[in-house]
């Protein structure tokens, strides 16, 4: 974690000209982005020493000024308490990139605010979220499997401020929706965060704003929403279900077979026929989440919609 002292321990904070205050306590010291002459950078802590306040007078970022100081922090700096996560949770962007097959260099990955990072010394990866070209909350991805995210600092309220990922690219008139930062990554990966369709990412299908998303999607005519087959993929289509946009959505299913909302209610009270109850047929997998208002199997909607 960095703390108050690392920065003002900092070499390229520091000199040692006659008369200069940036060695002196509560003062300003220099700003290691830029050519800083006279001490511009203040530094404070906040949250009783758990966080800290870096301002640049001169007008350098906050980010930039992260990203010089983040090779400072070793595991021995970090807290002794982890908040339960296993010494050997970690994950970095070309553990990642390879791990879903990317091909996005980390130079474009760091256009679209994405970024090696560290969570309590540990390696992560920080998604940036933005709002109206703002950057308003980062999300870290701190494993591979398990227990994978976190919000940096304290989580945002994303379902008032900024419910979904990508708004960083561009605007078109179709939008595919999915579920998480890396099914946008995808999306990116192959057709360019500038490509014929716009993609946002869900951070969890438990974040539904049904005001803020009617809102949002107001300029666009088709939403594709990817339907993943698992559990997930059960909540977003019963998001949809109760939503004012489901006219605009076409279901985006893993094996590329994409219905419009009427086919798929045809569709899903064929499957009820066939497997009442939501039971599935021998071979299938019951991913159903009756608690959540399912009364089917997102798999045996894919493996019928094959036939």
């Amino acid at each position: 974690m960095l703390t108050e002292r690392i920065v003002r321990d900092d070499p390229a904070t520091r000199c040692h000209m006659g008369g200069c205050d940036c060695h002196k306590q509560n003062k300003n010291v220099h700003c290691p982005v830029h050519n800083d002459t006279s001490p511009s950078l203040s530094v404070s802590t906040k949250d009783n020493g758990r966080g800290i306040l870096l301002n640049c007078h001169a007008g350098c970022s906050f980010d930039d000024l992260l990203r010089h100081f983040r090779p400072r922090v070793t595991p021995e700096m970090a807290p002794s308490r982890s908040q339960g996560i296993k010494k050997t949770t970690s994950v970095t962007w070309s553990e990642l990139k390879a791990a879903k097959g990317w091909n996005m260099s980390e130079r474009t990955a760091n256009s679209l605010g994405i970024y090696n990072s560290d969570y309590y010394g540990r390696p992560c990866v920080e998604f940036y979220y933005y709002k109206n070209n703002k950057h308003i909350a980062t999300r870290l991805r701190i494993a591979l499997d398990g227990d994978k995210f976190r919000w940096k600092e304290t989580k945002p309220n994303l379902a008032l401020n900024a419910a979904l990922y990508g708004q960083q690219g561009g605007s078109r008139s179709s939008a595919l929706l999915c579920e998480g930062e890396s099914d946008v990554v995808t999306v990116w990966d192959a057709i360019g965060s500038h490509g014929e369709h716009s993609a946002f990412g869900l951070p969890g299908v438990g974040v539904w704003n049904e005001e803020y998303l009617c809102e949002f999607f107001q300029s666009y005519k088709k939403i594709y929403v990817w339907v993943e087959p698992d559990i997930g993929g059960t909540k977003m289509i019963n998001n949809i279900r109760n939503s004012q946009l489901r006219h605009k959505c076409e279901l985006v299913f893993l094996n590329e077979y994409a219905v419009d909302w009427k086919t798929y209610l045809r569709l899903e009270a064929m499957v009820n026929r066939m497997l009442p109850q939501g039971k599935p047929v021998d071979g299938e997998t019951n991913n159903t989440d009756v608690t959540k208002g399912a009364t089917f199997d997102i798999n045996s909607i894919i493996t019928r919609t094959r036939n």
